[in-house]
């Protein structure tokens, strides 16, 4: 803009000068005035180039900025990117973590009844011997009383009230107590 100014400037001073030489034919002064005007219009073409040469050099600084900020914003797109992938990973690893807890749930519900079983199957046994038991073959044992409990028999110990399954007319392994009101209670 100030360019423009000082060329408007330059142009009225020589449309003046013009004026003056017509006014006065002195050779003299047109001669410096037209060497004063051509040094005039070399400073301001000058001073044109060097605004050239800063605007190049700006237009230069400002596409190396752009690149950069491209590329940071290329940087940040992957890191976003690579961040969305990290929570889908998250993701699948409390899916998974759900499923084992689902998994241990049921082995512990497996392990419940595999004991049960091994329970039912032991109590079935002893039924199974109790049932081969035949109270007729029975000999007394000293200190032992045959009792029955839902046709079953077992041998009471007359001293502690323990209950004990019979093994070959023996007392075997120790399967309830009688208690003071007569009731049995099963380990």
């Amino acid at each position: 803009m100030n360019d423009l100014k000082q060329l408007n400037t330059l142009i009225s001073q020589v449309y003046n000068i013009s004026k003056k030489i017509s006014n006065s034919n002195n050779f003299e002064t047109l001669s410096d005035t037209n060497t004063d005007l051509l040094n005039k219009i070399n400073i301001l073409e000058d001073e044109l180039s060097n605004k050239n040469k800063e605007l190049e050099n700006f237009k230069k600084k400002y596409d190396h900025d752009i690149k950069i900020k491209n590329n940071e914003l290329k940087e940040k797109c992957e890191e976003l990117n690579n961040l969305t992938k990290v929570s889908f990973v998250q993701s699948l690893n409390k899916q998974i973590n759900d499923k084992n807890l689902i998994i241990q749930q049921l082995e512990n519900q497996i392990s419940k009844l595999k004991t049960h079983q091994i329970k039912e199957s032991i109590v079935e046994t002893k039924k199974e011997v109790n049932s081969v038991f035949n109270v007729e073959n029975f000999e007394d044992i000293n200190g032992f009383e045959l009792t029955s409990y839902k046709k079953n028999y077992y041998l009471r110990d007359l001293e502690t009230n323990e209950l004990y399954d019979i093994v070959d007319n023996k007392p075997g392994k120790i399967v309830g107590l009688l208690n003071s009101k007569g009731k049995i209670k099963f380990n």
